[in-house]
């Protein structure tokens, strides 16, 4: 980064395991903690990979100091769609 002010994107990826439908996820949480001295800016977005479809829909995402958590809503949890996923 240039300087201490500079804004960069942080990655996460994750791979969300296929599941017999009878065994179905009742929760999927990913938590992370920014590295030290970065500051979270106020947006987050789950794309698929490769595909970087949009699928912010499916988590509510919160956020407490440097730690953010992308919790899935339990509309997405019930979709075939949301298993085996790369995000």
């Amino acid at each position: 980064m240039s300087d201490s002010t500079s804004e960069f994107y942080y990655t996460l990826q994750t791979d969300i395991p296929e599941e017999h439908s009878a065994y179905y996820y009742s929760s999927c949480e990913v938590s992370d903690t920014l590295p030290a001295g970065v500051d979270f800016a106020g947006y987050a977005a789950v794309k698929m990979l490769p595909s970087e479809n949009d699928v912010t829909s499916w988590f509510s995402i919160s956020t407490d100091g440097d730690v953010i958590n992308f919790q899935a809503t339990q509309a997405a949890l019930s979709q075939a769609d949301f298993l085996w996923k790369n995000i």
